[in-house]
């Protein structure tokens, strides 16, 4: 039995997300990252969507917000009140619930839960430090639904923030613990 047109493209889409959102945390600012992960999570709604995981699309629908009002809380008044990750946080526990499949489809109601605190940080390192956990639970959710675009993802996500950490937090502590004082 052979893969459909439509399972194609779905996967085809889901390797410009996993491109998009590997890259992400190659970014050097925390805007840098939210923006390259808001134009990834739209194609994970594109993704999920074809392949019926729909517990993966509505919470990325959410992440699209998510990182637009983010990306904006330096610029925009109206994105930088504290309430705003309990906002998030609850709009995806109700997103999980609304969107229910099976017990799975907690791993990235988890994840996104997780991330809504973890990405309103200022600080990208914090960013990067603490995307591990929402990692780990994608990666488990897209083994559950066949996204082999997401399973990939996640393995180049765990590594990319790995290299992230060591690139700019790592790196950046040693060079400064070097200088002469």
């Amino acid at each position: 039995m052979g893969i459909g047109a439509k399972e194609l493209l779905a996967q085809i889409i889901g390797f410009v997300a996993m491109t998009l959102i590997v890259l992400s945390f190659q970014q050097k600012t925390r805007k840098g990252i939210l923006m390259m992960q808001l134009i990834a999570e739209a194609f994970w709604v594109l993704h999920f969507g074809l392949i019926g995981a729909y517990t993966g699309m509505a919470l990325n629908i959410l992440g699209v917000v998510r990182c637009y009002v983010y990306a904006n809380r330096e610029t925009k008044k109206w994105a930088n009140s504290e309430t705003i990750p309990y906002i998030f946080f609850t709009l995806s526990i109700i997103t999980g619930i609304l969107s229910w499949t099976n017990a799975y489809s907690l791993l990235p109601m988890a994840a996104v839960c997780i991330t809504s605190f973890v990405l309103w940080s200022k600080k990208a390192h914090i960013i990067r430090y603490f995307s591990y956990p929402g990692c780990i639970c994608w990666l488990i959710f897209n083994i559950a639904s066949g996204s082999y675009a997401g399973i990939v993802t996640e393995l180049f996500n765990i590594s990319s923030v790995t290299v992230g950490i060591i690139r700019f937090d790592i790196r950046k502590n040693r060079m400064r613990n070097m200088e002469p004082a």
